[in-house]
């Protein structure tokens, strides 16, 4: 179509217009272990008029070792009987010390609560986290506060002081959505029960990474099914990712039930379901190959 001069105006009197589209560039960040189990990327510049415009965005690393750590028989069998050797390789970072503890399969058939993985371990380290949201913020020096972050200078304004390592804890809201909820308004739209059934299936979850579009496409009952589906698939949408959101920002404000207060466990070194209880420390690079990955 068409677009005027941006320097006319209808009656013809000119007026200045400066282009505003936004220029894009792409910037590749290699994720390294120091980055577990989460960071942060912040954005921003100052304008001519000293303002500060920022934004953020977190990013979640894959929960995993810092180092690597593989551990093999060095002769396979099928199976070994008691008093034979048993040869152990272990492979991992140069100079690194690593435990070793052998356990008896019973002990997890009394119990198998409480074992120590990497989600635990993390879930504990992201407490520390000085970030309060999963990115950006109400305004330009917000973005600077919820992550965690303090910003100075003699021309913009700066962050508020925070007194407490910890975030504020974000009020709840009085009573949000449920699903029920939104599912009995959208239903309650439709008297047709075509429309409504097809309003049903759109705000099904489905584990393809499919859009409501795309998903509105397969639908061949009729173009107000096809209406309905879509409608309802898309206001199901939004109330999910501000319940994700949601469940984000107050993470770190509850109490994980699945954790036991450390306190509270009675915990022990040795005994005989456990034995072995030893560190090795796994030899440096050789000299050809000072830089190595790992060693065994």
């Amino acid at each position: 179509h068409h677009i005027p001069d941006p320097e006319q105006r209808t009656t013809g009197e000119k007026w200045p217009f400066q282009d505003k589209r936004p220029n894009t560039d792409s910037l590749t960040v290699t994720v390294t272990k120091e980055m577990l189990p989460s960071f942060r990327i912040i954005a921003y510049y100052h304008t001519t008029s000293n303002e500060v415009v920022s934004d953020s965005v977190w990013v979640n690393v894959k929960d995993s070792c810092m180092g690597s750590l593989r551990l093999e028989s060095s002769k396979p069998n099928p199976s070994y009987e008691p008093r034979k050797m048993f040869g152990l390789k272990v492979t991992g970072d140069p100079g690194a010390t690593v435990g070793l503890v052998a356990v008896d399969k019973g002990v997890y058939v009394l119990n198998n609560n409480h074992r120590l993985n990497q989600k635990k371990v993390w879930d504990i380290v992201e407490k520390y986290d000085t970030g309060c949201t999963p990115g950006g913020g109400k305004d330009g020096m917000g973005v600077f506060y919820d992550a965690g972050l303090l910003f100075v200078s003699n021309t913009a304004s700066g962050t508020p002081y925070r007194q407490e390592l910890n975030c504020p804890v974000p009020s709840r809201r009085k009573r949000a959505a449920t699903i029920m909820d939104v599912t009995t308004s959208l239903v309650s739209q439709y008297q047709d029960q075509l429309q409504r059934d097809c309003c049903l299936d759109g705000m099904r979850n489905t584990p393809l990474s499919y859009t409501c579009e795309r998903r509105s496409e397969y639908i061949s009952d009729g173009a107000d099914c096809a209406a309905a589906f879509l409608h309802c698939c898309k206001e199901m949408e939004t109330l999910r990712a501000e319940r994700k959101e949601d469940s984000l920002l107050l993470a770190r404000s509850e109490e994980d039930d699945s954790y036991m207060d450390s306190n509270e466990i009675n915990s022990r070194t040795e005994f005989p379901e456990s034995w072995l209880w030893t560190d090795i420390k796994l030899p440096a690079c050789p000299q050809e190959n000072a830089n190595c990955d790992a060693t065994t």
